[in-house]
């Protein structure tokens, strides 16, 4: 990494601070996508069919199927995803990942920019134990459902949020296409990479193999002077 002051650190939540081993995003996902099956009134074969048009036209299908609802509601939204799901049957107290994140400088801003509503990130990092950990969240609720990553505003929002510019923040995110927005807007990049998301992950700063409990903390602190 260039020798830039780092001021702050951006987690992704999902994918990023657990693992989808731990079964809570396929389930996350199956209430999300029964919620647009019955908006739209399709099948799982038909909204499979629409996500590739609605990333190509909107830069991420979940934008493209919020734009297109003609009766959306951002809180109908953000309440169905965790609909029926207890945390704790997923996650546990991650003792290993809370002593990371309490090892990076006190100085360095940490910071949640995730895609989900606020009601799912917050129940998540309780059930991990690392609440404590973060001086703020940006989520989907930032934005009513109108942005979300890699939108260039989100970032933005950050950096207005925290009154620290974009070069000295380092983005830490399982999604490529977020990673490449971030770096366009001269942020470090981090790709936290399992078996499913290796492509593009050529061109970040640096590049973990799975759990995000091994990242090198001195890549962090170094750059914090």
């Amino acid at each position: 990494m260039e020798q830039d002051t780092i001021k702050g650190i951006a987690f992704d939540l999902d994918n990023t601070l657990y693992p989808w081993k731990s079964g809570l995003l396929p389930r996350i996902m199956e209430n999300t996508i029964g919620f647009w099956m019955k908006k739209y009134n399709i099948t799982r074969q038909e909204y499979n069919e629409r996500r590739g048009p609605l990333k190509e036209k909107y830069g991420s299908y979940m934008k493209g199927f919020m734009k297109e609802c003609p009766n959306f509601t951002y809180e109908e939204y953000a309440t169905c995803i965790s609909d029926g799901i207890i945390y704790e049957d997923f996650l546990s107290q991650d003792n290993k990942l809370k002593d990371m994140l309490n090892k990076i400088k006190p100085s360095i801003q940490k910071y949640i920019v995730s895609n989900s509503p606020m009601n799912h990130i917050q129940q998540t990092i309780k059930a991990l134990g690392i609440e404590s950990c973060f001086d703020g969240i940006i989520s989907l609720c930032d934005f009513n459902g109108e942005h979300c990553k890699p939108d260039k505003i989100v970032y933005e929002t950050l950096a207005k949020k925290t009154n620290i510019p974009l070069n000295q923040w380092i983005m830490v995110d399982d999604c490529s296409d977020s990673l490449n927005q971030a770096k366009q807007l001269r942020m470090k990049t981090v790709h936290i990479c399992w078996p499913f998301n290796l492509s593009g992950t050529c061109g970040f700063d640096h590049c973990e193999n799975g759990l995000i409990h091994y990242l090198p903390l001195d890549m962090f602190n170094a750059f914090s002077k």
